[in-house]
Parts: structure tokens; sequence; C-alpha cells
């Protein structure tokens, strides 16, 4: 979405951590065109971006682009530098990432999405911006756009992805996401939640779409809830293509969940986390807080997803449904 030029000045960063890079004000960045990328690294949706926005620093650094990457936790142990550094590392970023623990910086832009994309010209105003996934193009051809004015020499790559479509896929909705904690979720159980305390839960025979339904002792915290039993289970009707797990180990090691749709095992499939053992199929092993690919389907369609927990003290915060190719 294209922004009235000249109108609204960006937001300085505030209160940002800064992973191995001195820290960057807005106010140093003027003659440059920045990218600022707010996102979540437990998040999917906003991960997957990630691929595009190094793709653009490897093609438009040398020609004025700075991108910037703040890191807007969901939850608690998204602050922790440690867990960020890792899923850094992991996915090879080569720009600048801060993260933003008491999201001021979030607030400076007003922001209520992971992810989110903001252009800022040369002269420090807001030029562009876009919400959520996809825009790939029209986020290129505005940066496009930008990094050109008043400097007509620019060559631009001949192999841009602008005027190339988005590959779109089938219209039919998808499943939001679910949360566990009594902060923002809901739940499908007749005794609800119980903010502090440990409640045991028993599923009943009949499901509604969308909802999670608990099996077992779990304790209600604000963003999660935790399996205080031997084992439990949660179960949901969804409609998407892929679901994910944001999940954190118990104290004392993994955490083990078996994954069944349908009442049949999911086996490993385009790069889902589950892994078949001699003992038992369809095993998601939770080695560190972070979102874990349990489900990928070829197409959105309606199922059934049990998740059984075999980890005391394994901690689930959301559950995520997508539509992957």
């Amino acid at each position: 979405m294209l922004i009235r030029r000249n109108q609204i000045k960006a937001a300085e960063f505030r209160e940002l951590q800064w992973l191995d890079h001195d820290p960057m004000t807005l106010a140093s960045l003027e003659g440059q065109v920045v990218l600022l990328y707010f996102w979540d690294y437990s998040y999917v949706v906003s991960v997957r971006n990630l691929v595009y926005l190094s793709m653009w620093h490897g093609r438009y650094a040398d020609k004025g682009l700075q991108i910037v990457a703040i890191h807007a936790p969901q939850f608690d142990f998204g602050k922790d530098e440690r867990n960020l550094r890792q899923a850094v590392e992991y996915h090879g970023l080569p720009f600048p990432v801060a993260n933003d623990v008491n999201l001021r910086t979030w607030d400076a832009y007003a922001n209520r999405f992971w992810p989110a994309t903001f252009l800022i010209d040369r002269q420090g105003y807001l030029a562009a911006c876009h919400f959520g996934e996809g825009g790939i193009n029209e986020i290129e051809m505005s940066m496009q756009e930008l990094l050109k004015e008043g400097r007509s020499r620019v060559v631009m790559p001949k192999d841009s992805l602008v005027g190339q479509p988005d590959r779109e896929l089938q219209r039919r909705p998808v499943s939001p996401s679910l949360y566990f904690g009594y902060r923002r979720g809901r739940i499908g159980n007749g005794n609800g939640f119980t903010p502090g305390e440990v409640c045991e839960y028993e599923t009943p025979d009949r499901f509604r779409r969308d909802i999670h339904y608990m099996k077992g002792a779990f304790r209600c915290l604000a963003d999660s809830m935790i399996l205080s039993g031997h084992q439990g289970e949660v179960t949901v009707d969804y409609d998407s293509s892929d679901v994910c797990l944001v999940a954190a180990p118990p104290s004392n090691g993994p955490g083990r969940i078996i994954v069944m749709q349908d009442d049949q095992p999911v086996f490993n499939d385009r790069g889902s986390d589950v892994i078949d053992t001699p003992d038992m199929p369809s095993i998601v092993n939770v080695t560190h807080p972070d979102s874990y690919h349990l489900v990928h389907n070829h197409g959105v369609a309606r199922h059934r997803l049990k998740l059984v927990f075999l980890s005391p003290g394994i901690e689930l915060f959301c559950l995520d449904f997508l539509r992957l190719q």
C-alpha cells in the first residue's frame, strides 16, 4: 500500500537490542532507502518472507537499500536473545537484526501484524507498507522506484520478480490461529480456563470447527498451557493445508508429541518436523521454543487433528493453520 509522500516521518527506533551489530538509528540511515520488517521467529508466515529479504539484500544493498529486521516477540521466550540468535543463525540472515523486547518500536509504528513491511525513502519519510504475507512484487516494485528517485543511472536486476504474478493458491478459507493461553485463547471444553491453576479436561462427544479441545491436566497461563499430568491431548477440526504448533520443551529435556490426522499417523512430508521411530510413528520432538511443522496436505481441506503429549511440562502456545504450496 502506497503512502502519500512527504507526509509521515518514519518513527525513530526505540529500545532495540541489536544482534552482532552496532546500534543503528534511522537518522543515520538518511540517504538510503530503508526496509523495516517486523517478524516473529516462531510465526512461520513471517519467517517465509525472510528468503525474499535475503534476496533483496543481495540485489539492492549496493544500490542504496538497507534492510532492518525487527523481531517483535509474541511470547516471552522470543525475548530471550539466545533463542532469537539460534533462529537468525539457522536462517543465515545477512542484514541487521534487532529484538524489540518491549515492543516499543512496534508501537511507534502502530503495528499489529506479523509480518509487517515498511519502506522509508531517502529523506526518512514513510513511502509504502504491506501487512501480512504476500505482496512481494508490489514491495519490490515500490522499492525499485524509491531506489531510482534522483538516480536515473541506477540499473535494476534483469531477473527481478517485478512483473511476475504472485503464485495464487486456492481461495478456500483457512482456519484462524488458535491460542492456548487464556489471554487470547478460546477453548471448547465446558469448564473453560482456570487462570493460574491446573484444570482437568475431558473431551466431549462432538466437536465444533476451529476450536481446540483438551484432555488431561493442564496449567492455564496467560499465553500458554502446560501439561501437568502424565499425558494429555488436543483435538481440533480445521481447514488448511499445513499445521504448525508453537511449543516449548519441559525443563528436563525434549518434549514428545504424537501427531494424528483423521485417526491416522502423519508421516514426514515436504520438510515437516515429524519423524518415524521403530516403536512409534508420527513423533515430533520439541527441543527448544519454536514453531514445529506438524502436517502437510496437498491442498486445503477439512481434517481432524489430534495431538498426544507424552512429556509432562511441555508448554503449548498456539496452533497456526496455513495455506502452503
